[in-house]
């Protein structure tokens, strides 16, 4: 494949890791590994490792009790840690946070993890070329190793509704969730069937005022809402 980038760890005194990246890959990133068991005399065949990685450009970190750990990306990292002979799936690590100072928001670059008295440490540049330092509260690696998130990826209900409002939900006694909130002067509905949304749609229009704070409740298959409206703040329903 025309091995580049090679990083070796090792595993114990006659075990090693080789972790390479293929030259002549048909994707942009395909890392492949090898194990030694006699300290190097032979080693296992290649195996491509860590495809949902998404970056081939790595680092292997050692933590604190010798672990293993992939470390890929900059801005955001990407994390997996070797655990019983095999790689734990990728996690997305956010790195952000606030000026002490000031308050203001900080983004970070060129984001770096080492391990400082057992504790994962980050190590980032501000976007004023300050140098931040983020030390880590919790075990690192139980979080690497812990069971996926059991919420779905974000489902949008609606895009670019301007003056959108916290909505209000309700679910009726058919399993479809309804949402609505006020945009401005229009109260706005959506659906979701547990498949597909439906929406959203504006259905009702304030001609003074705006359209604000609804809610929702389901009686015998009825959708019931009450909001506020009209240039006085009155209750419609």
């Amino acid at each position: 494949q025309g091995a580049m980038r090679p990083q070796v760890a090792a595993l114990s005194e006659d075990e090693a890791l080789l972790l390479w990246q293929a030259r002549r890959a048909t994707t942009a990133c395909a890392l492949y590994q090898q194990v030694t068991a006699d300290g190097g005399v032979t080693w296992s065949a290649p195996e491509r490792v860590l495809e949902k990685l998404g970056d081939c450009d790595i680092a292997l970190r050692r933590g604190p009790a010798g672990e293993i750990v992939a470390v890929a990306g900059s801005g955001g990292l990407t994390l997996a840690a070797w655990q019983d002979g095999r790689w734990s799936q990728p996690k997305a690590l956010r790195a952000g946070g606030q000026d002490p100072t000031t308050g203001r928001a900080l983004a970070f670059d060129a984001v770096q993890l080492a391990f400082a008295g057992g504790q994962p440490l980050l190590l980032a540049l501000g976007q004023d070329g300050d140098v931040w330092a983020i030390l880590g509260q919790a075990d690192l690696l139980a979080w690497i190793a812990a069971p996926p998130s059991p919420w779905s990826t974000p489902l949008a209900l609606a895009q670019d509704v301007a003056d959108a409002e916290l909505p209000a939900l309700a679910v009726d006694e058919e399993g479809r969730v309804h949402v609505m909130w006020g945009a401005g002067a229009a109260l706005m509905h959506a659906g979701w069937d547990g498949s597909r949304v439906t929406g959203a749609v504006a259905i009702w229009q304030a001609s003074e005022g705006t359209a604000s704070h609804p809610s929702l409740a389901v009686t015998d298959n009825r959708l019931h809402a009450v909001w506020s409206g009209g240039p006085d703040g009155q209750i419609y329903y």
